[in-house]
């Protein structure tokens, strides 16, 4: 869902974001790639960044980007978009974000990584957004073109989550406002990450909850950032139409998929039921920050 293209053009070498115990990759992970310690370490973000894109290209993702609707007025909320301002929603979705700028009288702009997610997203807004194809982690935006950049989940699927954060700063103009939302790794769906295989030097989603690793991601760029903690009630015609809501986007293969279901379950213990089906109280971090004028 983060904002895409062409795979990202420059080569996956380098180090990977550290954990938030300053590990980096592992020693294993090391010996596994036939390095030395003071060798570059190969990071294969792009496999990441492909399966990101081919999850929201091939999934159904209707009942999740429903299930989030909520979170656009929270997140526009947060930063204070205004009447006029040029806004852009980094990794879109079909423009759940976008509608609440919309709402706002803010003038907007939305990218996504899948063409499918552009095409729904296009559909839904009409002619009043300006949509296109684009990965957050190389933004197709001079630099300073917004008042206002705002990614609700979509930029933290992306796996340099340093190069997104710095492209995020960057198309915003001085003194412009930035908001993020990423899910915490306690409790669905952020939890389950910690089940889904990532390359060594590959940070999950979730880490943008660590306060400490969102930090050294933005602080280098933002005068300041201030970090929230909110819940989301997520609904769903039920138990099972949740697991593919959490599972298909992922972009995994069908045996992997299907290994996440024991946590799933696990993690999920016995949702509340509704009138109309499941739902389930998601926790989930807001940033908000601005850049130096």
């Amino acid at each position: 869902m983060f904002g895409g293209g062409a795979a990202v053009s420059s080569p996956a070498v380098g180090r990977g974001d550290p954990d938030p115990h300053g590990r980096g990759v592992s020693r294993r992970g090391l010996f596994r790639l036939g390095l030395s310690g003071g060798d570059a370490t190969v990071v294969d973000y792009d496999s990441v960044t492909a399966r990101v894109r081919a999850g929201w290209e091939a999934a159904p993702a209707e009942p999740l980007l429903r299930a989030l609707e909520p979170v656009g007025p929270v997140l526009a909320g947060l930063v204070g978009v205004m009447a006029g301002e040029r806004v852009l929603d980094a990794g879109a979705g079909d423009g759940n974000v976008a509608l609440a700028c919309l709402e706002r009288g803010a003038v907007v702009e939305a990218c996504d990584i899948a063409e499918a997610m552009v095409a729904r997203g296009r559909a839904r807004t009409g002619p009043s957004v300006e949509w296109r194809r684009a990965d957050v982690q190389s933004l197709p935006y001079d630099d300073g073109s917004f008042d206002v950049v705002l990614s609700a989940f979509g930029a933290a699927l992306a796996p340099r989550g340093r190069r997104a954060a710095r492209e995020l700063v960057r198309v915003l103009r001085p003194g412009g406002r930035l908001g993020l939302a990423a899910w915490t790794p306690e409790g669905l769906p952020g939890a389950l990450d910690a089940h889904v295989p990532l390359p060594d030097g590959v940070l999950p989603p979730s880490a943008w909850a660590d306060d400490q690793i969102a930090r050294r991601r933005f602080e280098p760029h933002l005068q300041w950032l201030e970090r929230r903690t909110r819940r989301v009630a997520l609904r769903f015609a039920g138990r099972e139409a949740m697991f593919e809501a959490f599972t298909l986007p992922l972009g995994l293969a069908e045996e992997e998929r299907a290994a996440l279901r024991p946590a799933f379950d696990r993690l999920a213990g016995d949702p509340a039921g509704t009138a109309s089906g499941a739902e389930f109280h998601a926790r989930y971090v807001l940033y908000a920050g601005r850049r130096p004028d």
